[in-house]
């Protein structure tokens, strides 16, 4: 199968354009210094999600498009094959989406929104346009090659432009490759030389660009200007794919989080993002920096900068995530250094099918030179879940919170299904609109936690995640399948979303005031176990089981076990030391312990 990877191919001349637009005293909005601004917004509407009509019809579009798409692909390498049965799969999930939106109540449609975007994000329909379009791709990029080669020769010789000439042999010879490999359909072989070809050619040339100035690229950067769509097409996107990816960040971002956000008008006719929001908007990040504060327990806080509005000129990028961040990056790069920020947000997104998107970019060229690192917020709206959910992925490298169901069980080794925003304790999960906090593993490892490990029968003690303290928040069980156990109480953010779950039950209930016990898988990201199988407390028609878990955390009185799992029985008091821990008594099967 192709590894589904955030790659891109950029030549020689792109690493001009940006050089020439970084000496240049002129920007997209004719300001000419980095002056960082603080906004403030008229009272208005915010921006609706989409209209469900045009998300169907759009998602209809899609899947003709796929059909089209598989008709080009090579017919029988098993690369191509392999494409061919992933595209088959997206089909198949567009449709069975676009079923759910037709019956959806409207509490479930931004749902189906992420689960739609999150599709986009991977991104894979795109890519398999691109691979059949490659040739042309390649016939352009090797044509402004050549255009830069015969450039260097008319320059005086020196050991930069040495090896700039050699660097432009090596591409020409690894574009000619490319052609081969695409011949034949070895679409991992096309992957692995892109690589190639930026590991050795592009880092090595923007080295080069720094110190040496070429009298010809002001001219070559006029004519890619004149062909903007030609300068995008160049950029060969591979699929990303959030399951590929392992781990979660440990990276730390610093005691202050320092938020852009970049507001574009991509035409002339767009609305100007001013006119779309309100004080409301203020208010969103106001409360995003409340919720920071709180769930890392003070140690990091948020401040919030605006770009004036910046109107994008010529031909528009493509809704590729990469493409639209490098074209926001060019609109906003006078307003910001981007070696002094965490967080950059672009609003509105050019994409209608999503609300929003998080992500983590590398190797991007501003007027700093490169950024090893970005991270990215789209969005399309503003709402307080959707900045919250989508800065846990982007800010810090967080995956969705996923649930498992295996029917009758709380877990077996085969045959069980994932609901990828299954957990609704999580707002990386069904709770983004419910505003609590994100899991004790992801907690654990942004260092905002303590853990201790299970290495026997016996009583532990967890304080709940919600209160800042020293004792650990977390317990985990290094089995082959890791579990990790967290403490919940309805306190602080988690109140609210405690209330709006237990609001959904079928028998009117109220949360416990004494708190809860979720249990997760934990391996690379959190998967909920429901410990109340097929108990339903949920009265819906559509999808019941998607709210089967609700009342997954285990309260006092409730004694839970599961062999597969190798808990052989677990229960909890309130803790006699603390009133917001609880003691935890469990035994397990000791005999799988790794």
């Amino acid at each position: 199968m192709i590894k589904i990877q955030s790659l891109i191919i950029i030549t020689i001349l792109e690493i001009l354009l940006v050089s020439c637009l970084s000496s240049s005293n002129q920007t997209a909005t004719g300001e000419a210094s980095k002056i960082p601004l603080q906004s403030t917004f008229k009272t208005t509407s915010l921006e609706q999600p989409p209209q469900v009509g045009k998300v169907i019809s759009d998602l209809q579009k899609q899947r003709v498009k796929i059909d089209d798409v598989k008709t080009k692909l090579h017919t029988s390498s098993k690369d191509a094959q392999d494409l061919k049965k992933s595209l088959d799969s997206t089909k198949q999930q567009l449709s069975t989406l676009e079923q759910k939106l037709k019956t959806a109540k409207k509490e479930e449609m931004e749902l189906l929104l992420h689960d739609i975007s999150h599709i986009n994000r991977e991104g894979l329909v795109p890519f398999s346009e691109k691979m059949t379009n490659l040739p042309n791709i390649i016939n352009d990029v090797i044509t402004q090659t050549q255009l830069l080669k015969a450039a260097t020769e008319k320059v005086p010789k020196s050991t930069s432009i040495t090896l700039l000439q050699s660097k432009i042999a090596n591409l020409q010879k690894d574009l000619n490759s490319l052609k081969t490999f695409h011949k034949n359909g070895e679409y991992q072989r096309i992957e692995e030389n892109l690589q190639k070809i930026r590991n050795e050619f592009i880092s090595e040339s923007l080295k080069i660009e720094k110190k040496y100035q070429l009298p010809q690229s002001k001219a070559i950067m006029t004519m890619l200007t004149a062909n903007k769509d030609l300068r995008l097409k160049m950029r060969m996107n591979f699929p990303f794919n959030l399951h590929d990816d392992k781990s979660l960040s440990t990276e730390k971002v610093g005691n202050q989080l320092q938020i852009f956000v970049c507001l574009v008008k991509w035409t002339a006719t767009d609305v100007e993002p001013e006119v779309a929001l309100s004080d409301t908007y203020q208010q969103e990040f106001q409360k995003f920096n409340d919720y920071i504060q709180e769930v890392s327990y003070g140690n990091l806080s948020a401040t919030v900068t605006f770009s004036p509005i910046v109107t994008w000129s010529g031909p528009l990028p493509s809704t590729d995530p990469r493409e639209e961040m490098e074209a926001a990056v060019e609109l906003c790069d006078p307003f910001v250094d981007f070696n002094k920020i965490d967080g950059f947000f672009i609003y509105p997104t050019r994409d209608d099918e999503i609300t929003g998107r998080g992500r983590r970019f590398t190797n991007v060229v501003a007027n700093e030179g490169e950024i090893p690192s970005l991270n990215v917020v789209f969005l399309k709206r503003f709402s307080e879940g959707l900045i919250k959910h989508e800065s846990g992925h982007a800010l810090f490298g967080m995956l969705h919170a996923t649930s498992i169901n295996c029917g009758s069980s709380p877990f077996e080794d085969f045959g069980c299904s994932i609901n990828e925003y299954g957990n609704p304790y999580d707002v990386m999960g069904r709770g983004a609109g419910r505003g609590g906090h994100y899991s004790a593993f992801s907690k654990e490892l942004q260092g905002w936690v303590t853990a201790r490990e299970i290495l026997g029968d016996g009583t532990y003690e967890l304080d709940a995640l919600e209160v800042k303290s020293a004792g650990p928040k977390l317990l985990k069980i290094q089995f082959p399948n890791p579990l990790c156990i967290e403490y919940r109480k309805p306190l602080g953010l988690d109140n609210a979303m405690f209330r709006d779950i237990y609001s959904y039950f079928e028998v009117p209930a109220s949360p416990p005031e004494t708190g809860c016990l979720l249990i997760n898988l934990c391996q690379y990201t959190t998967m909920l176990v429901d410990t109340t199988p097929n108990s339903f407390p949920v009265a819906v028609t559509v999808d019941p089981e998607l709210y089967d878990d609700f009342d997954a955390c285990i309260p006092i009185g409730r004694e839970f076990s599961s062999d597969v799992l190798g808990i052989t029985r677990m229960s909890f008091i309130q803790s006699a030391e603390h009133r917001h821990a609880a003691s935890v008594t469990i035994d397990i099967d000791e005999s799988r312990l790794s």
